[in-house]
């Protein structure tokens, strides 16, 4: 299982340390889940709405497409309840 909690705040560092850049830009082998996850739940810790922040990932990532799986983990992870 993915430690969501490390790579949000690895995300979260890189972003603080180098406020010069415009972004972060997180990868993994495909991009197409686990790397969305992770923005998701960057945003999320931000202080997004963790819908707006899927709803936004989606948007942006023409092959976004987040397994349910990691969803909830992150759902679990930010104590959202509702479906």
């Amino acid at each position: 299982l993915i430690d969501y909690s490390t790579y949000i705040f690895k995300a979260r560092d890189v972003y603080h340390w180098h406020p010069q850049y415009a972004g972060v830009v997180i990868v993994c082998h495909a991009g197409i889940s686990r790397s969305n996850a992770i923005a998701v739940g960057l945003l999320t810790y931000e202080g997004m709405n963790f819908y707006d922040a899927l709803e936004l990932v989606k948007s942006k990532v023409y092959i976004c497409n987040i397994e349910p799986v990691h969803i909830r983990r992150l759902k679990q992870l930010f104590g959202i309840t509702r479906p």
